[in-house]
């Protein structure tokens, strides 16, 4: 597995986001065991393709794999904005920062897009 992980890494920084999906998901199949950088990463290679709805359930896995990791729960964030839920975006930014603690940059995104989210609505 840990061979086939990084050549799945090396594809998904050559922007092989087909070709990086494709290993990841042999590698989903063949073990029920994975660390969250599995899911984290094919989640990514889905974001990357515009797959918004799809990466969802790699990056929530992963992020209960390492709920306090702020790569993840930031995929997850804009996959759940940019999949059309921006309610559930706002309650994952406010579930990493309850948990984490304090991340400036979080913030800031989450503040930014509670504002659009509210302008939206009114």
């Amino acid at each position: 597995m840990v061979a086939a992980f990084a050549a799945a890494v090396t594809l998904r920084d050559a922007e092989d986001w087909v070709g990086a999906e494709r290993i990841l998901r042999r590698i989903l199949k063949g073990s029920d065991d994975v660390p969250p950088a599995v899911n984290a990463v094919l989640g990514h290679v889905l974001w990357k393709q515009a797959q918004f709805t799809e990466a969802i359930p790699f990056l929530r896995r992963a992020a209960e794999q390492s709920p306090t990791n702020e790569g993840i729960s930031l995929a997850l964030f804009h996959c759940l904005f940019e999949g059309g839920r921006p309610a559930d975006a706002i309650s994952e930014g406010q579930r990493f920062l309850l948990l984490a603690g304090e991340s400036p940059e979080y913030r800031e995104v989450l503040e930014a897009v509670k504002g659009e989210f509210k302008r939206r609505n009114t």
